[in-house]
């Protein structure tokens, strides 16, 4: 999973990729959903930040999902975005 914000040149300023321990975050724990009902965190993207806060009301234990598709239609990206090397 990678999530990252874009400028409108198309140079990537920023990613998070959850793979590597050592920079990831919380964000690594929150899935994508098989199936559009079962999300429970929606994302919103402000002033060049993200934000994210629950839907619905959680319980202890129950598994946070949240659409990164969606996010990546509204900020103008695509999964198939490629981070190029330096």
């Amino acid at each position: 999973m990678v999530i990252k914000q874009t400028f409108t040149d198309d140079i990537v300023a920023h990613f998070i990729d959850a793979i590597n321990l050592k920079y990831s975050n919380w964000l690594r724990f929150i899935n994508m959903p098989n199936e559009e009902r079962d999300e429970n965190v929606s994302s919103h993207f402000c002033v060049g930040r993200i934000f994210y806060r629950t839907i619905i009301d959680l319980y202890p234990g129950q598994e946070l999902y949240v659409n990164y598709a969606y996010y990546n239609e509204k900020a103008d990206m695509s999964s198939s975005d490629k981070v190029k090397s330096e």
